[in-house]
């Protein structure tokens, strides 16, 4: 499953969607929430390294921000590293155990690292949730893993 470079202008729209929910623990700092959404605009831009740094800066200020360690996590995983993809999203879990995009980003993770067992397990947690999977993702991991589901 390829990480379309289309998505990019998505991405800020995407990010705010799944960030809505832990962002309001932020909502106190505003300079948090700014770091979140300048960290947004930099990996709709592509610049990676910019997305993490500004998610550094978020976490610095509030170490207990999920959606920090969510978007810093997401933007690892577009980037190829799926542990440290992973680590973010464990993070971002520990934080608040019912952010259900968090367990959907790892599950992407998971699958890209081909630990197809883990990926179904946070698949099922984020969808008991209330988080949709994508209908591409289910198809690839269901191809992948051989289960039906």
């Amino acid at each position: 499953m390829g990480k379309s470079r289309g998505f990019n202008h998505f991405i800020p729209v995407f990010l705010m969607v799944m960030l809505l929910p832990s962002l309001t623990f932020a909502a106190g700092n505003k300079n948090v929430v700014n770091f979140i959404n300048e960290a947004c605009r930099s990996l709709s831009a592509g610049a990676y390294d910019d997305c993490i740094s500004s998610c550094n800066k978020a976490i610095a200020i509030d170490p207990a921000c999920a959606a920090a360690y969510y978007t810093r996590g997401f933007t690892y995983r577009y980037k190829g590293d799926y542990d440290q993809s992973i680590s973010d999203f464990n993070k971002a879990i520990r934080i608040d155990s019912r952010y259900a995009a968090a367990y959907y980003g790892r599950a992407k993770s998971y699958y890209y690292k081909r630990e197809y067992d883990k990926a179904w397990e946070d698949l099922y947690k984020a969808r008991g949730l209330g988080c949709k999977a994508e209908d591409e993702f289910l198809r690839e991991l269901r191809k992948a893993s051989g289960r039906k589901e």
